[in-house]
C-alpha cells in the first residue's frame, strides 16, 4: 500500500486577484452598478486596464471602511 501526502493548493496572485473581482463584481451587480461589472468582466476576460480598475476600486472601498 501507497501512503501520498496530503497536497494543498495555494492560491496565486493571479487567481487570488481573480476571486477578489469576482466577489467585486457580485457586490457591483447586487447594487446595480452595471458600469462596475461591465468593468469587472473586461478583468475576467484578461483586460489589464480593467483590472487594474478593479484593484483600485477594492483599494478605494478598503480604505473607506478603515
Amino acid at each position: 500500500m501507497t501512503t501520498t501526502e496530503p497536497t494543498t493548493r495555494h492560491m496565486s496572485d493571479a487567481d487570488l486577484g481573480l476571486d477578489v473581482n469576482r466577489t467585486l463584481r457580485s457586490e457591483a451587480a447586487s447594487a446595480g452598478d452595471s458600469e462596475q461589472v461591465a468593468i469587472c468582466d473586461r478583468a475576467l476576460d484578461g483586460d489589464q486596464d480593467a483590472l487594474a480598475e478593479c484593484f483600485r476600486v477594492i483599494d478605494a472601498a478598503a480604505a473607506m471602511a478603515d
